[in-house]
């Protein structure tokens, strides 16, 4: 579904991207990196948080009729019980406490609006530590010892690892992961995610360079699976647009110089544009050597929302003034974003705008409550029934009460999120526009747009289809 962004955004909600991550997978929530990480437990109502413990080409989302949503029975015995799975700890650990915080705010929300089908919301969160180990023991505190009735998480970095053991507990979850090789495995049974593919990240970076004039560029991404997994989708988006891929260079993290490779980027035939994705620790070497090479600034630089991180600004301090960098995100353009930046900042007064990834949180919460509502049940079956339908196909609403009300009068919701529409196909994953921003020293402004119409068509040309 399309929305209007007639209005300009303003700067203080784009400031909110200074804070980024992927995933979000590569570039997508939850799958990025930022130093001194928020270290507060978690303080959701129910449970405490604990504190120990292959790529696919991009798919054209279908659109047949979700399952019709229908207003709830009198109600159910509560509480419902959401687990958040995520990394609190480890070399991830913001994830957990930023998805949080999205989650709290939500939490508050539907508990003022009478909760989901008569019954409280509460949320216990288990700590992943972004490895399979922690992973693997997060699931089974939330499932088995917990009881959950539907979960968020985990992210890209363990969320292959674990997959088939949620698909195997029937419980529905609202997975926070661009990971591509979901494209096909979370299958919209009882899996879904409202993060964007890195199926869907490549595509729409490659579309932003053409937008912009160029068509030879070369890639330079980290040897991580995350910006493996979005590399591996700009190539033939690109070639698709009559673009032509000059050379792809993979760096190691942590390497002591990246002279080779930037030596390697700038020699003969010298790209137009750069598709650039490494995480901001890396980045910091990468650009303090690049800044010995001039020719780094005659290329458009095109990455996503990996840049966008606070640290990844600031590593890119030494070569801003001869750069040229621009950055799609689906942050800050969600319809639902300015009722979600007033309910964020109620309840969290100190934070001058809200921390990245929050948002995915936020609206994942509500696609769970809602479809919890709209199926009258905890049945784990009849939940995820309903998460597609309460997505897409209805009334526009931007709120939790907004779409509540709407279920409650015999209407089909359209739940129209924070972070993007939201629009939850029936294989469980989402397809959304993304904003087109200018990094100009320390700030950020969106300058641009890649629509959700646009993508769509570039992923039918891709896929045939």
């Amino acid at each position: 579904m399309q929305f209007d962004r007639s209005n300009p955004l303003r700067l203080v909600t784009l400031i909110a991207l200074l804070l980024v991550v992927a995933a979000c997978g590569g570039g997508t929530a939850g799958d990025t990196e930022e130093t001194s990480p928020e270290t507060t437990p978690p303080t959701t109502a129910g449970a405490a948080p604990t504190t120990t413990p292959g790529t696919t080409a991009a798919t054209t989302p279908t659109t047949s009729p979700p399952a019709e949503t229908t207003a709830s029975p009198e109600g159910v015995e509560g509480p419902l019980l959401v687990g958040l799975a995520a990394p609190f700890t480890g070399e991830k650990g913001f994830l957990g406490p930023n998805l949080n915080k999205g989650v709290e705010v939500a939490l508050t929300r539907i508990n003022e609006a009478e909760g989901a089908a008569g019954a409280d919301v509460e949320v216990t969160t288990a700590d992943t530590e972004g490895t399979a180990q922690g992973a693997t023991a997060a699931l089974q505190k939330l499932i088995e010892t917990d009881g959950v009735h539907a979960m968020v998480g985990p992210t890209s970095s363990t969320i292959m690892g674990v997959l088939e053991r949620i698909q195997a507990s029937g419980v529905p979850d609202m997975i926070i992961a661009g990971t591509a090789a979901l494209d096909t495995t979370i299958k919209g049974e009882t899996t879904f995610r409202s993060t964007a593919s890195d199926s869907v990240v490549g595509p729409a970076m490659a579309q932003a360079a053409v937008d912009a004039g160029h068509t030879s560029c070369a890639i330079v991404v980290e040897s991580l699976e995350g910006a493996q997994s979005v590399k591996e989708t700009i190539q033939p988006a690109f070639e698709a647009l009559d673009g032509e891929i000059l050379k792809v260079i993979d760096i190691a993290a942590g390497q002591g110089s990246y002279r080779s490779e930037i030596l390697q980027l700038v020699g003969d035939p010298v790209p137009e544009c750069v598709f650039f994705e490494v995480s901001p620790t890396t980045a910091s070497q990468f650009w303090q050597n690049a800044s010995e090479f001039p020719e780094t600034g005659e290329m458009l630089w095109v990455g996503n929302d990996v840049v966008l991180n606070e640290d990844s600004i600031a590593a890119i301090q030494p070569v801003i003034e001869q750069l040229e960098m621009i950055a799609i995100s689906p942050a800050s353009i969600g319809p639902g974003r300015e009722d979600y930046v007033t309910a964020y900042q109620e309840i969290f007064p100190d934070d001058d705008e809200p921390v990245i990834l929050a948002d995915l949180g936020y609206d994942a919460m509500n696609i769970i409550a809602l479809a919890v509502h709209a199926a009258g049940s905890t049945d784990h079956s009849a939940i995820a029934a309903q998460i597609p339908a309460v997505s897409r196909d209805g009334e526009a609403c931007t709120t939790y009460a907004a779409c509540k009300e709407i279920l409650d009068t015999g209407g089909d919701p359209d739940y129209e999120g924070a972070s993007g529409s939201v629009n939850i196909d029936d294989t469980g994953n989402s397809i959304s526009g993304f904003g087109v921003f200018q990094i100009a020293g320390t700030q950020v402004e969106q300058t641009g747009e890649i629509t959700e119409a646009s993508l769509a068509d570039l992923l039918s040309q891709l896929t045939g289809e």
